[in-house]
């Protein structure tokens, strides 16, 4: 045993695996012996809460604040796509869903999936038939003076493109600015995207804003183009599905056409989309669609061509700014 005075206790400790602790709340001191006088008070050890454990084995651990699932970077509470890595966590649309993991990436919102191919209903071209599946999507994130990575110039140069605030751009002139996203896509095919115009140039010769599909990469035709076009004679400008024949860039078409209701100079986040289909057999159908709220233009053609190839966007006379390309495929 072991006396011991602490403050006004005198405490008892019994070695040798003992649990139990004294204390003494009160004591009188003799001089000849040390203690006369003691009031000994036994404290179970037990009253007091079991021993000190380690901290590491009994600490919380809060799993779901410290998960990074996919490996991005980013932690599972703050990541806008957990299931797929996104370390730039870009969100186009500004709807808490990352571009990577978004069913409609560059329309706002949560749409159900009827057909459950993860194409959303606000975007899939078929909303009832499953097998669409976005092959690509650029919102223009980075500002440079030559077309991104992945993009090539048909007509002039990489440098006739520069990307400002989030738009891909062609630099204004006359010339006819085409690039193509660089991997060809299957016979079914569409390409969406939101335009603005910029500028106009002030003695162009025609302007237009296009976009491309089924281009074979070398100019010959046939291909397809949708969009607006001016062609300066003082007729209103038009909206115009045109098919380009095997003469070459430069000659084709229209396919069909509708006159708008208002100036080139005025479009605004206007959404266009080119749709081409071989649903029987060898022929193709064109669907060209203006969506520019509230109202929407629809044309339609069909030939007996192969549509495969690749997709662009094309602009003559018109600094345009292209929000986003969505392109989308089809494995069936």
């Amino acid at each position: 045993m072991l006396w011991y005075v602490a403050g006004s206790s005198l405490v008892l400790m019994v070695l040798g695996g003992c649990n139990a602790i004294l204390g003494v709340d009160h004591f009188a001191v003799d001089e000849d012996s040390g203690v006369t006088d003691a009031e000994i008070v036994e404290k179970d050890a037990a009253q007091d809460g079991p021993p000190a454990s380690d901290a590491s084995s009994d600490a919380p651990i809060d799993g779901d604040g410290d998960r990074d699932s996919d490996g991005d970077d980013v932690l599972d509470p703050v990541d806008n796509c957990v299931g797929v890595p996104n370390k730039d966590q870009r969100d186009h649309d500004g709807d808490s869903r990352g571009d990577v993991c978004d069913g409609c990436p560059h329309l706002m919102g949560v749409a159900a999936d009827r057909d459950g191919d993860k194409v959303d209903d606000l975007c899939d071209p078929r909303p009832d038939t499953p097998g669409d599946s976005i092959m690509h999507f650029d919102g223009f994130y980075e500002d440079g003076n030559a077309l991104p990575d992945g993009w090539t110039a048909a007509t002039g140069e990489a440098n006739d493109w520069q990307v400002r605030n989030g738009e891909l751009r062609p630099i204004i002139g006359d010339g006819v600015k085409f690039a193509y996203w660089s991997v060809r896509g299957l016979t079914h095919q569409v390409i969406d995207t939101r335009v603005t115009v910029r500028q106009l140039a002030t003695e162009a010769l025609q302007r237009s804003i296009l976009i491309v599909g089924g281009y074979d990469g070398n100019g010959a035709g046939p291909f397809w183009l949708c969009g607006f076009v001016d062609d300066m004679d003082n007729d209103p400008p038009v909206f115009r599905l045109h098919e380009v024949n095997s003469s070459g860039i430069g000659v084709g078409t229209a396919r069909n056409s509708g006159p708008l209701s208002f100036p080139l100079s005025s479009i605004t986040a206007a959404r266009v989309r080119l749709e081409l289909s071989n649903e029987a057999g060898p022929k193709v159908t064109e669907r060209c669609v203006l969506s520019n709220n509230p109202a929407a233009t629809t044309l339609t053609d069909s030939d007996d061509v192969d549509a495969s190839g690749f997709v662009g966007i094309r602009t003559r006379g018109v600094q345009t700014g292209f929000d986003y390309v969505v392109i989308y495929d089809r494995i069936n």
